[in-house]
């Protein structure tokens, strides 16, 4: 979840500013949290809670989240359009 999330254009926003005030930084992704409850059959329903950081800049987003599982197999699809910021913090960052 963690590589697609990094990679599915979730994020290229930061991009350009990435680029202009720090490009030694790297972006980083973490899944905080996974919260699901029964819809029916093997699907499942809720959030998953991630968090982006670019040194001293960090936000969390919440995903809608759609989980299929069949006991051995599981299949999952994060709402990358419909993710709502939860928290972010541009305390001492570093624009130099």
């Amino acid at each position: 979840m963690t590589e697609t999330l990094a990679n599915d254009g979730t994020f290229d926003f930061l991009n350009e500013i990435i680029g202009q005030i720090a490009p030694s930084k790297s972006l980083h992704v973490q899944i905080l949290d996974v919260q699901l409850v029964h819809e029916e059959g093997n699907k499942y329903v809720g959030f998953l809670t991630a968090e982006i950081q670019l040194g001293d800049f960090f936000a969390e987003y919440k995903y809608p989240l759609d989980v299929v599982y069949d006991g051995t197999d599981i299949l999952w699809e994060v709402d990358s359009d419909n993710a709502s910021i939860e928290h972010f913090n541009f305390n001492n960052y570093g624009f130099n």
